[in-house]
């Protein structure tokens, strides 16, 4: 129903629509991403060093080098990884940021779960991350609200 009311919007104007496949379209690309970005940057400001006081990413630490942990690695920042994504510790402030930021922000308004977490796991990785991911997007009132509203007959505000 959106598509069409932006098509019926649309079709006054004189333009052209030019598809760019995977990599070529940096354009769109950073423009999408750009709250995930401004996450990462927060992340390091709150001081990942608290991945040394987290039990099990120690764990991981201790067994770099082994066929165990051979998707993890520690980069040139000092901070662990698991396949290129920056390991969160077990923390509610720094999860509760990324969370938030991936949901709330100006660039991204209120993504539904999988859409989140699929954006989130590009630079982000921590256990249960899936389910917390799950549980932060059921408990937004903003959603609840425009799902509510969204089931009334006709699907129109009332």
């Amino acid at each position: 129903m959106r598509q069409r009311q932006w098509m019926e919007f649309l079709k006054d104007f004189d333009f052209e629509l030019l598809y760019h496949r995977g990599k070529a379209n940096v354009v769109v690309d950073g423009l999408s991403r750009k709250a995930i970005h401004a996450s990462h940057m927060m992340v390091k400001e709150l001081d990942l060093e608290r991945q040394l006081s987290d039990p099990k990413l120690q764990r991981i630490v201790a067994l770099l080098g082994t066929e165990k942990a051979k998707d993890f690695m520690i980069g040139g920042d000092w901070v662990l990884r698991f396949r290129d994504r920056v390991c969160i510790p077990k923390d509610l402030e720094v999860k509760g940021m990324i969370l938030e930021k991936g949901h709330k922000s100006h660039f991204r308004m209120h993504p539904d779960m999988t859409k989140m977490y699929h954006d989130l796991k590009e630079s982000f990785w921590w256990l249960s991350m899936k389910q917390d991911v799950a549980r932060y997007v059921s408990s937004c009132l903003t959603c609840e609200k425009a799902k509510t509203e969204h089931q009334r007959p006709g699907g129109m505000l009332q």
